[in-house]
């Protein structure tokens, strides 16, 4: 029974579109959090920037007047307005040196054969300039060899000296016309860089640190006493895990967290590391120098993710707010959507059913309260209850042509197939000793052998693209690329044949028959059509190679197989099977010899016995 009073859609709509203006609160309130994090994240890395780049310029504040002064007394020895030789006025001009910056550790001015003059800052008097002879050092040699080819002042690897410890050093050799003369080099200590880090304070920075060859640290607020940590001559510099900061130490091993808080291509130099134990995560930016020679110096500070907890605590209220609003209209949402969609959910999912499903089995749409859907139900209805009778329409026809033949018939509106010529390949099987077989059974039980047997047999020839043509008593005729298209149809007919022979070499039919049955195949060109006159229609296949492969079927009872193919199918099997040839046999009806070959019976079944036992 229909319904008296329907909806039109229209008015569903409107209060779809009402509902729709309380969803969108989800909407602005996914904008204010994505606004809220983009500016959280973009002021933690610009203050963490702020601060690496304040360490870079503390850094060069540090460094680079060593690297002015060497500078300026290597361009004085290479000017002439100051000799090495000269050694009161060169005395002089390193201890202003070393006056004029105080954190430098060492000034020295060394010539080809390593005598050397070095002014200490830790003596400021006379007795503070040392002569000496180099020649043994191995780090004055190793500067020694750099500078003679380098033009430029450069960084030297760090050293460890045990009175003062780790210094940082640059050199810069000076040419007498042309000719090297030897370099001016100076030091600062490590210990210098790291107190600055540990006197250091900033609004939100935990930490600060200079890696140098990205394993060793090179300067850290830890790093205050000059041999601590295990340094010496063989290991200037500690590695970072010696020196004992959890958050550094897992940044050199990788150890970042996965998440989306910072991503990689945003903010490259920003890492987000979790440390056991701990509630906030840490967040570390940094940054690779170059500027202080090779290998490169990597600058980094972290943050305590609990410095920005007034701002999770804002991204935690206006979520919890917007997902109270925005769950709400969810709520009312899937009301109204579960009255509404309903009906159009049974009428796709019946659609879908329509695809996979026989027609007989689907149930009629049932009637809805809104009217365009209610008009959409019965229309469907009528097109369901079309499709039951084409399936059955179908169904009947396909149990007397192929169902391919039946198909093209349904879709062209024609019965008549016009004639085509296409290589294929042929299969005919047939019962070995069924007329003594059918002596022991009733008709009915023959019947039924015959039903068991071909729905076995069926099955692989359909599987492998083969259509059957005809039943003929017990025998049956099939083939392969007509009239659909199979490229590989001779492989596809001997597939099907081997698999026919193991299904009935393990099973019975009927009240416990066991069969066998005799398979021939052949490939060539052959038509396939309609035949027949008036009303009465069938669509066959003719040509030589059919009349062959029947040929072939029978052959196996003389020859003792159970599979033989002709030399024509052989040459497009590009499958891996082992063949015998029986020779070059004489077809009855057929003037010319054909090449016979069989499939060993082993591939057939493990234990077939021959074919011709019961025959």
């Amino acid at each position: 029974m229909r319904p008296r009073h329907t909806w039109p859609i229209s008015r569903v709509l409107a209060i779809a579109f009402c509902l729709l203006i309380i969803l969108s609160v989800g909407g602005m309130t996914a904008f204010s959090l994505s606004t809220l994090q983009q500016a959280t994240q973009d002021q933690i890395s610009k203050r963490a920037s702020q601060d690496i780049e304040a360490t870079v310029e503390r850094l060069r504040d540090q460094l680079q007047p060593a690297r002015n002064q060497v500078e300026r007394i290597a361009k004085l020895l290479s000017d002439k307005r100051l000799y090495p030789d000269e050694k009161s006025q060169l005395t002089d001009v390193l201890q202003g040196a070393l006056v004029a910056t105080p954190h430098i550790n060492a000034v020295l001015v060394v010539e080809p054969d390593f005598r050397a003059l070095i002014a200490l800052q830790e003596q400021p008097s006379d007795a503070s300039v040392i002569f000496s002879n180099e020649e043994n050092n191995p780090v004055i040699r190793r500067a020694m060899t750099q500078a003679r080819t380098s033009d430029e002042a450069f960084w030297g690897t760090p050293i460890y000296v045990p009175e003062v410890g780790t210094l940082i050093n640059v050199v810069k050799a000076f040419r007498i016309d042309g000719e090297f003369a030897g370099f001016v080099a100076s030091t600062v200590k490590v210990t210098e860089l790291s107190a600055q880090m540990a006197n250091r304070r900033s609004e939100i920075t935990t930490g600060t640190f200079i890696l140098w060859n990205s394993d060793r640290m090179l300067a850290h607020a830890k790093m205050t006493d000059p041999h601590g940590f295990g340094i010496s001559q063989d290991k200037p510099l500690p590695l970072v895990a010696d020196v004992g900061d959890p958050v550094v130490t897992a940044f050199v091993g990788n150890q970042f967290m996965v998440t989306d808080l910072f991503s990689p291509e945003t903010y490259p130099n920003l890492k987000v590391i979790e440390l056991p134990g701990r509630d906030w995560p840490y967040i570390i930016a940094y940054r690779d120098i170059q500027e202080f020679g090779q290998p490169v110096w990597t600058v980094g500070v972290y943050v305590n993710g609990e410095a920005f907890n007034a701002e999770r605590w804002l991204l935690t209220t206006v979520g919890l707010a917007g997902g109270g609003v925005l769950i709400l209209g969810i709520i009312a949402a899937l009301w109204l959507g579960m009255r509404i969609s309903r009906p159009v959910q049974l009428l796709a999912e019946t659609a879908e059913q329509i695809a996979v499903q026989d027609p007989e089995h689907i149930e009629p749409m049932r009637p809805s309260r809104i009217r365009e859907l209610d008009q959409a139900s019965d229309a469907f209805n009528r097109m369901i209850a079309g499709l039951k009778d084409r399936a059955f329409l179908r169904a009947t026809f396909g149990k007397y042509v192929p169902e391919s033949v039946a198909s093209q018939i349904l879709e062209n509106r024609t019965f008549v197939q016009e004639p085509r010529l296409r290589n294929a390949t042929v299969m005919f099987t047939d019962i070995a000793g069924f007329t003594t077989l059918c002596e022991n059974l009733t008709p009915a039980q023959t019947i039924e052998v015959l039903n068991d047997y071909f729905s076995a047999v069926v099955e692989p020839i359909e599987a492998n693209g083969g259509v059957i043509q005809q039943y003929q008593g017990d025998a049956m005729l099939a083939t392969f690329n007509i009239p659909t298209d199979r490229p590989g149809h001779a492989d596809d007919a001997v597939k099907a044949a081997i698999r026919i022979e193991q299904i009935l070499s393990e099973r019975t039919f009927g009240p416990g028959i066991p069969i066998k049955t005799r398979i021939g195949i052949n490939t060539g060109d052959i038509v396939g059509g309609t035949v027949g006159a008036g009303g009465r229609l069938g669509y066959t296949v003719h040509g030589d190679p059919v009349n062959i492969a029947a040929r072939l079927e029978v052959m196996n009872k003389d020859l003792g197989t159970l599979v033989l193919i002709s030399d024509a199918t052989r040459r497009q099997i590009t499958i891996p099977v082992e063949f015998e040839m029986m020779g070059e046999l004489g077809i009855r009806g057929k003037q010319h010899t054909v090449t016979v070959y069989s499939i060993l019976k082993h591939q057939l079944s493990h234990q077939q016995e021959t074919a011709g036992d019961d025959q």
